[in-house]
C-alpha cells in the first residue's frame, strides 16, 4: 500500500532545502530581540488526510470531507536566539455513507466525524543569523483533544457514539524556516512531528 505521508513530505523537504541553499549569501540577523511573530499555516501529510485518501480509493459510495490541519501561532523573541509563544492547531475529518436494509426498501445513513484540537506552549531555537531568512527548531507541550462521533438512523445500531482521547497531552517538535517576502511579511515551512508532517503558511 502506498504511504500517503511520503509524497508531501518529500516535496516540501526539497522546498526547505532549497530555502537553506538560497540563504547562504545573506548576512544580517532576521530574528530580533523583542520582536513579535504571528503565523498562520496549513498542514499536509496528516493522519486525517491519509484516512480520507484511503476511503476515497476504496469505494465511491462514501463521501468525505476534511479541514486542516490549520495552524495559528504567536512567538515573542526573548533573545536573538530563543523565542516563546503559543501554537494552536485544529483539524476535522468526516465521512458518511448510506445502505439499504435486507429488503432493499429502506435506506439508512451512517455518519462519522473526527475533530482534534491542541493548544501548546512552544519554544523555538533560532540557530542562524541571516538576512531575510530565519531557520529554527521548535518544541511544544500542552493540551490536546480528539473526539470521534458516530451517528446512524439504523434501528439495529446505536443512535450516537462519542469517544474522546483519554490522555489529553499534546507534544510537537519541528524544524522550520521563515523567509522574508516583503516588509514584515514572510513565508514559513516546518517539517516534523505535529498534526501534520509538513506545514506551509505566512
Amino acid at each position: 500500500v502506498t504511504n500517503p505521508y511520503l509524497y508531501p513530505m518529500n516535496r516540501h523537504l526539497a522546498t526547505l532545502l532549497l530555502l537553506l541553499v538560497l540563504s547562504m549569501g545573506a548576512k544580517a540577523q532576521y530574528f530580533r530581540l523583542e520582536n513579535h511573530y504571528i503565523t498562520a499555516g496549513y498542514g499536509f501529510g496528516s493522519f486525517i488526510q491519509a484516512i480520507q485518501s484511503e476511503v476515497d480509493d476504496v469505494t465511491s459510495t462514501y463521501s468525505t470531507s476534511a479541514t486542516g490541519p490549520v495552524y495559528l501561532k504567536y512567538e515573542h523573541a526573548l533573545t536573538g536566539k530563543f523565542g516563546i509563544g503559543v501554537a494552536v492547531a485544529y483539524a476535522n475529518f468526516g465521512f458518511d455513507y448510506t445502505e439499504k436494509d435486507a429488503s432493499g426498501t429502506t435506506t439508512y445513513s451512517h455518519e462519522t466525524d473526527y475533530t482534534t484540537f491542541s493548544i501548546l506552549a512552544r519554544m523555538n531555537w533560532h540557530f542562524a543569523e541571516k538576512e531575510g531568512f530565519d531557520p529554527y527548531i521548535g518544541v511544544g507541550l500542552g493540551y490536546r483533544d480528539g473526539n470521534w462521533t458516530y451517528k446512524t438512523n439504523d434501528p439495529d445500531g446505536s443512535d450516537e457514539i462519542n469517544y474522546s482521547v483519554s490522555f489529553p497531552f499534546g507534544f510537537e517538535t519541528t524544524i522550520g524556516a521563515r523567509i522574508r517576502l516583503s516588509g514584515g511579511l514572510s513565508a514559513y515551512t516546518e517539517i516534523g512531528l505535529a498534526k501534520s508532517v509538513v506545514q506551509l503558511g505566512l
